[in-house]
């Protein structure tokens, strides 16, 4: 699944400002959205049973940035990870407007 514009609207801004070559507010807009992601917790979110297993025995990621640190190919080649575990992840995702960094992170490019 591509991330788009639509899943993320603060995309579009960082887009603009990436196409005009703006690349200093870019890598400080990732910075900060870092630090916001380094603070949310797995824990505080609702997952299926095999998605908390994973975070938890298997993965042992503790945070959002964890997560956005991996990419989707290592999380889906996880056993017992499947479209449905990635789905909740784009749900956490989104709940917490990290779908920007995400796309920055994992496609190499703002959505």
């Amino acid at each position: 699944m591509k991330i788009t514009d639509k899943h993320c609207p603060v995309g579009r801004y960082y887009q603009r400002e990436l196409a005009a070559g703006h690349n200093a507010k870019i890598q400080e807009a990732i910075r900060g959205l870092e630090a916001v992601a380094s603070n949310i917790k797995l824990s505080d979110f609702e997952w299926s049973t095999r998605a908390k297993n994973q975070w938890e025995w298997v993965l042992k990621l503790e945070t959002a940035l964890d997560v956005l640190n991996m990419s989707r190919s290592e999380l889906m080649r996880t056993p017992n990870f499947g479209r449905k575990c990635l789905d909740e992840v784009y749900d956490m995702l989104r709940a917490t407007n990290l779908m920007w960094l995400a796309a920055y992170k994992w496609e190499g490019s703002a959505p």
